[in-house]
Formats: structure tokens, sequence, C-alpha cells
């Protein structure tokens, strides 16, 4: 059978699609610094929303770090792999400036060593509030990131994203803030919210196996040749044919 698009028979036109798989955090926690004590604590299972927070006094900072497990990709590599996440409320924001960070994780536990985790920065989200005065109205967009290179050159099975503020404390790069807030937080969409639109998720697309690229090949050589069979069977036209 032909496929009616492309002229491909079916199973060779399966066989060209390369199919992308949609993974879960195996585990995405928040993780809490407060500087003055030199403390560091990872937050529970649950909560709908992750916030990515600024304390300005006494100085604390909280980041969230996503975990994916790779092992039933192991050894293979990817054509594409797309990371996404959302944001929803920045209430105290003028102008949000995110980092994401992408780096090989111990396990598949988020530990608060993980903290300013990250040995090569993957991608970056910037959003400046419509309006000048504060509540500032919600973010509520998707980020978005081509993970394919990094995730490439991953040196095992469990890999992480690191999700925090732009800079360091105090300033925070170009992260403004509402002065008179205190609590300056920022919603990321955790794998337990109940909207299951905007949960976390990793998309991989492998590259496709030299076994898979022959069969296709083949079978355009397959298809050409039939092609030309079928044009020099046909009978001669009639001159009667040949008028129209």
């Amino acid at each position: 059978m032909v496929h009616p698009a492309v002229g491909l028979p079916l199973s060779l036109s399966h066989a060209a699609a390369a199919s992308a798989d949609t993974l879960s955090p195996t585990q995405d926690r928040v993780i809490h610094r407060d500087f003055g004590s030199s403390t560091t604590a990872v937050g529970g299972p649950g909560n709908w929303w992750h916030e990515v927070q600024e304390i300005p006094s006494p100085a604390q900072e909280q980041q969230v770090a996503m975990l994916f497990d790779l092992a039933p990709f192991a050894g293979e590599q990817f054509s594409d792999a797309r990371f996404r996440f959302f944001v929803g409320g920045a209430p105290a924001y003028q102008s949000v400036r995110l980092e994401v960070w992408g780096y090989n994780a111990d396990n598949g536990i988020v530990e608060a060593n993980e903290f300013d985790a990250g040995t090569v920065q993957v991608g970056s989200f910037a959003w400046d509030s419509p309006t000048a005065t504060f509540p500032s109205p919600p973010v509520n967009q998707f980020v978005e990131i081509d993970v394919a290179g990094v995730l490439n050159l991953r040196a095992g099975d469990l890999y992480g994203f690191n999700i925090r503020l732009e800079g360091d404390s105090p300033t925070y790069g170009n992260n403004s803030f509402d002065p008179d807030n205190p609590f300056r937080f920022l919603g990321i969409a955790s794998s337990f919210n109940g909207d299951l639109s905007i949960q976390p998720s990793l998309q991989v697309t492998l590259v496709p196996e030299p076994s898979t690229l022959v069969l296709v090949c083949t079978g355009l050589v397959g298809m050409a040749r039939s092609v030309c069979r079928r044009r020099h069977s046909r009978p001669p036209l009639s001159r009667a044919e040949e008028r129209y």
C-alpha cells in the first residue's frame, strides 16, 4: 500500500518518521538557601507550584531543580530534545530574568548540594510586566529550551535542570522587584500540578538507526523502479487518444 501524501509505502513512511518520547521529571523540588545561617534545605513533594524566590532580609534564595531519567535511552543520541516548563505568577516582579543550567545528577533525588548546580547554562527566560504598578499580572508562559546538545554529552542516565534567578544575591542581574514586597516569588508549575497541560516535561527524539535509514533508501529506490516499469509497460496510445 502506498502512502497517499508522499508516495511512500506505509511501512516505510512509519519507519522514516522519528517518534518523540515525552518524559516527566523523576523528581522536582525547591532548594532553599539561607545566606545568613549558611544552611540549605530541600522542599517536600506535593505542591502544585514551585517558587523561584528572593528574600532580601535576611538574605535568602530559592531555586527549582528537576531531574529526568534517561536510562531507557542509554547509549543513544538525540536528534531533538526540548525541556519545557510553565511560568505562572510573578506579582512582585517588574522584570523577570531566569537562567536554566544543566548538570549530570548523581541519583534520582534532589539534594541540597544541587543549589547552584550546573556546568553549562542551557537557556534563559526574560519577561517584562506590561504595567508599571504592583502586583504585576501573571506571566503565564511556557519556556521551551533546546537541550539536545547537552544531553548528547551526558555522563550518565540522570540529568538535571536548575531554574534560578539571573545573577547573584543581592542584585540578581536584571531582575526588577517591588521594593515594598519582601517575598519576591515566581511560580513554576510542578509535576504535581493538577493541570496536566502545564506540568514540566522533556520531549526527546532519537537519531534514526542506520538500519532504518537503509530501509527507507531501499524503499525509495524500489518505488522509483516500480514507477519506471509502469511507464514502460503502458500500451501505445491510438491516434484518437493522442488527440486528447
